[in-house]
């Protein structure tokens, strides 16, 4: 009854739902690539534990800086809910990677916060009441219920239209050359017009190529 949505946030409250999905997956944006072949006790323990990837940063330090969008909106909307039922408040996002989830814990978190989740679906657009599940509530969630510990994963995140990108490219390439490659990177693409996408498209694709394919034949 939500349907059609353009509203990310939406789309992710109902990952859980995805038929034949296992009971630990893995979520990855369409901007987030892994820059080295990586073990599968990155993302889980041999317990089923999940992976946290916290990040530096401060969720307080970014509204203070005038950068709210309706992403950190939706994020401190579910710091609200998870300080109100377990009493601590986390101020830390996850690095922008991707993110290892429990279907389980989607399920526990749908029915705990069930009228709040409910609440922002109609928005069929990002909006400041949006709640923020893939990225936040559940991965916090799964940690106050022992069910995910604080990992660490390096990732480039760099603006791909940006002039600096060429730069990072390369850097990731060196990286390769000499065995120092991030966990991942995030190649993300904001503000984009139409046709700035179109360039960008294959300007990512040819330099994705080289730097996955190309660049395994000179290894």
């Amino acid at each position: 009854c939500y349907l059609p949505t353009f509203n990310s946030h939406v789309i992710e409250a109902h990952l859980h739902k995805i038929p034949n999905l296992a009971e630990h997956f893995i979520y990855f944006n369409d901007d987030v690539f892994a820059a080295r072949p990586l073990p599968a006790g990155h993302f889980f323990r041999g317990n089923g534990v999940a992976s946290l990837f916290v990040s530096h940063k401060s969720l307080s330090e970014m509204k203070k800086k005038g950068t709210a969008t309706p992403t950190l909106n939706a994020s401190l909307a579910c710091q609200q809910l998870l300080a109100k039922h377990f009493n601590q408040k986390i101020d830390t996002p996850l690095v922008h990677t991707y993110v290892p989830l429990r279907k389980n814990m989607y399920e526990q978190c749908w029915a705990l916060f069930h009228d709040d989740i409910q609440n922002f679906l109609p928005n069929k657009f990002r909006s400041n009441t949006d709640l923020n599940l893939a990225t936040f509530l559940v991965p916090w969630f799964s940690y106050f219920k022992g069910k995910a510990v604080h990992a660490r994963d390096i990732c480039y995140y760099f603006n791909i239209r940006s002039p600096a990108a060429a730069t990072y490219f390369q850097s990731l390439q060196l990286a390769k050359k000499h065995g120092t490659l991030p966990h991942s990177f995030c190649a993300n693409d904001f503000n984009t017009t139409e046709g700035e996408k179109k360039i960008n498209n294959e300007q990512i694709n040819s330099t994705l190529h080289n730097f996955f394919i190309n660049g395994d034949k000179h290894d």
